[in-house]
């Protein structure tokens, strides 16, 4: 999807604020898409952003458990430095 392509890019241009309204867009207007969350997620974990990137992933995993894996090593390390 369009708002997909353009986090994405903006992503990589640095423009993280911008990537996030793009992802927040998309999960108002598909809120079943899980790798959204995922990529929300990670997002928010490389700006700091713990607790938030933590429901995300959290979100990834239950609406996709067979993928569950790729997010669980972010999420220990957030829980480690959240001291959960």
């Amino acid at each position: 999807n369009a708002y997909s392509n353009r986090a994405i890019a903006k992503y990589d241009m640095n423009d993280y604020n911008g990537a996030l309204n793009d992802y927040n867009a998309i999960i108002q207007i598909t809120p079943d898409e899980p790798m959204t969350y995922g990529n929300r997620g990670y997002l928010l974990y490389k700006t700091g952003k713990l607790k938030e990137a933590l429901a995300d992933f959290e979100k990834f995993s239950e609406m996709k458990p067979d993928m569950a894996d790729q997010v669980e090593a972010f999420m220990a390390d957030i829980k480690k430095r959240l001291g959960e």
